[in-house]
């Protein structure tokens, strides 16, 4: 079983940049892995054979068309600002869920009472493999990224 130990401290150019305390795991294992929360949000950072690997999960309370379009712009973004910094995409690759119905059925022996709702939640799960050398600046752009979908 891998050994856990947990720090707190301010990351310095990291983080999503809110000037928060943030909390960082480390697993020893074949891959360093690395946490990192900001407003209870998480990046998890791992590495494997050269590469920076980041993955993110997050909700978008937004419309499923909206969220799939800028996504794809995003994307298209981050990758093209890895290659100008000299870096290379292995794979940056998001996957879409998308629920947000609701429906509510009560009797108290009569007719039935329906009540449903439309709250448009995303779900986007979000993964960049990539060769970089600055993987401080990756997790900014990432960061940044992920505040332009949610906000």
């Amino acid at each position: 079983m891998a050994h856990e130990h947990h720090e707190h401290h301010e990351h310095e150019g990291q983080a999503c940049q809110c000037g928060h305390h943030h909390d960082e795991q480390h697993e020893q294992h074949e891959q360093h892995e690395k946490t990192v929360l900001c407003n209870q949000e998480e990046i998890t950072v791992t590495h494997h054979e050269g590469a920076v690997i980041l993955s993110t999960e997050r909700v978008i309370a937004k419309e499923y068309s909206w969220v799939r379009d800028r996504l794809n712009k995003e994307l298209q973004s981050l990758a093209g600002w890895v290659e100008d910094q000299g870096g290379l995409v292995g794979h940056i690759k998001a996957f879409l869920t998308e629920t947000g119905y609701t429906c509510m059925l009560s009797t108290t022996g009569e007719d039935v009472q329906i009540k449903e709702t439309l709250k448009p939640k995303v779900t986007a799960k979000i993964t960049l493999i990539v060769f970089i050398n600055n993987e401080n600046e990756l997790y900014s752009k990432l960061a940044e990224t992920l505040k332009k979908l949610v906000n």
